[in-house]
């Protein structure tokens, strides 16, 4: 059954390696001999890695969040969880909007300027909520507390 699900994912990302879609390449001079039929730019090579890094990221940060949030609920509001969920959660929401991004506002399909505007927008807004988390932790009550009295309530 596993391999029913895997085999259309696989096959997805072979096409995209195959295509040298902007978010497996890498500027690499030694591999300045291998053919591209899609881009001019003969010094272009597929990083096979960069998805595999990716994904190991978002995951990670879900498997992260999982135990912090089970924490908060068992043992209560605490500084170290406060911290934790600041820097975590705002990288996870990142992580999916980054993919959302790279899949719909792709330089091929909204243009180059627009899918800078929105990785912009996206790196900004990202940095200006980690740092209203680490405020609302340090000056305020902080987010598991905030949590708790919105679950109380």
């Amino acid at each position: 059954m596993s391999f029913l699900i895997s085999k259309p994912l696989t096959l997805s990302t072979t096409r995209l390696a195959l295509t040298k879609s902007s978010i497996f390449l890498t500027n690499n001079k030694k591999y300045a001999h291998s053919t591209n039929a899609i881009s001019n730019k003969k010094d272009f090579k597929p990083d096979r890695k960069h998805g595999s890094v990716h994904w190991n990221l978002e995951r990670g940060a879900a498997i992260t969040m999982m135990p912090l949030i089970a924490g908060t609920f068992m043992f209560g509001p605490s500084t170290v969880s406060d911290v934790l969920l600041g820097v975590v959660l705002p990288f996870h929401v990142h992580m999916g909007f980054d993919s959302c991004i790279t899949d719909y506002f792709n330089p091929k399909r909204a243009g180059p300027t627009m899918h800078k505007v929105m990785a912009m927008t996206l790196h900004t807004s990202t940095t200006v909520v980690m740092i209203g988390c680490g405020l609302f932790n340090y000056y305020d009550i902080g987010l598991t507390e905030l949590i708790h009295r919105l679950w109380v309530a």
